[in-house]
């Protein structure tokens, strides 16, 4: 449902460029709502979940964007998990996606 409403956005982009960032403003403290609302369940005694959340809120904040965050979250929670010679423990859709995230990024 969701990819089959994304692929009709791409079309009807420029009806919805028309829409400003103040409307935009109250989904995403919605959506900041839900993200304060998990962080109790992140496990802060693994130093990679940690890093991992931590650029996840911070490149959400600052770029204005959940998917930049969500991004960074999983490049960064992939990296500091090979860093610390955890990357057995991954699994690999988590690195596909990492892949495709930093490609986006950079791309971007």
């Amino acid at each position: 449902m969701v990819a089959g409403l994304f692929l009709v956005s791409l079309f009807l982009y420029p009806l919805f460029s028309i829409f400003s960032a103040a409307m935009v403003a109250p989904a995403m403290v919605v959506v900041g709502i839900y993200m304060i609302g998990r962080l109790g369940q992140i496990s802060w005694e693994a130093k990679e979940s940690r890093i991992a959340a931590f650029f996840t809120i911070m490149f959400t904040v600052l770029s204005f964007s959940p998917a930049n965050g969500m991004a960074m979250g999983f490049i960064s929670y992939a990296f500091s998990m090979v860093v610390a010679g955890k990357g057995k423990e991954v699994h690999p859709v988590i690195y596909v996606l990492s892949g495709l995230f930093l490609t986006y990024l950079i791309l971007l």
